[in-house]
């Protein structure tokens, strides 16, 4: 569980009303604010889940209503994640056919 500060924001005019709520509009900013920092790479998709208490399908949706990429990996990291899967499924096949 990630921890909490108060953090004091003065919205103009009606735009608390706009959110429906005082929590909704607090809601809206936090997520705002961590999707923000994902976009920026301060943080991984795993802490953003974290920070905002969401399940794995609900962060996929929100990055994808943010244009965040869920899957966001330079090529090099990329290939090295494959040939990973690669030597593990190999060596999961290699074990299943020793045990038969």
């Amino acid at each position: 569980m990630v921890g909490t500060q108060p953090f004091a924001v003065e919205l103009l005019g009606d735009m608390a009303g706009a959110f429906g709520s005082p929590d909704a509009a607090m809601k809206r900013l936090r997520q705002l604010a961590v999707m923000d920092l994902l976009k920026q790479h301060k943080i991984s998709q795993g802490k953003a889940a974290e920070m905002l208490q969401l399940h794995r399908i609900d962060r996929w949706q929100l990055t994808a209503e943010f244009d965040i990429p869920v899957v966001d990996m330079t090529p090099r990291e990329l290939e090295d994640d494959m040939n990973v899967a690669i030597e593990a499924a190999r060596r999961t096949k290699e074990r299943q056919k020793s045990a038969e």
